[in-house]
């Protein structure tokens, strides 16, 4: 579960929302929100604004774009082949200036983004970081051998990945 706040220049709380999936990170970027989140498989996938999310394993990642009111435009979620065992995590988002949205996190199941479809290799887990446009449409996916904890964008927008590497 996770709530999101939004304060004013003062610190005075705005509006809150309480919901059931795990928005793990937030940006602001010009007149949106954007999350990486995760919706678990007990959860009814409900976000809001008529938006709701159907998950296929024990908990899938997502990517949710809202106003700065909360009011949710859409949510794009990765699937998974094996829908008992699949899970993936979205942690990290981050933006670019032509509002490409990236989203780093890990898989333990074969995961789908789009027409990519990641396969475990580690054994464990697997990080991914992927690319959406401002629609919500998955352009690509790539991973990597352990989680991917954080993205970032440069400003020719190449995209880079931190992630731990256990041997």
């Amino acid at each position: 579960p996770s709530i999101i706040l939004k304060y004013d220049q003062v610190g005075n709380v705005i509006w809150e929302q309480q919901h059931d999936e795990s928005f793990n990170d937030i940006m602001v970027f010009n007149s949106n929100i954007y999350f990486a989140a995760l919706v678990e498989s007990y959860n009814d996938g409900n976000i809001g604004n008529g938006i709701i999310l159907e998950p296929k394993g024990y908990g899938d990642a997502f990517i949710a774009k809202s106003d700065l009111n909360g009011n949710f435009i859409w949510a794009s979620m990765g699937d998974h082949e094996n829908t008992y065992n699949g899970d993936s995590y979205g942690i990290d988002i981050i933006v670019d200036e032509n509002e490409n949205i990236y989203m780093a996190g890990y898989f333990r199941a074969n995961v789908i983004f789009g027409s990519d479809t990641l396969i475990v290799n580690s054994g464990l887990r697997d990080g991914f970081i992927v690319k959406c446009s401002s629609d919500g449409d998955f352009l690509w996916a790539n991973q990597v051998d352990e989680i991917a904890n954080d993205v970032a964008v440069d400003t020719a927008n190449n995209s880079f990945i931190l992630y731990d590497k256990y041997i």
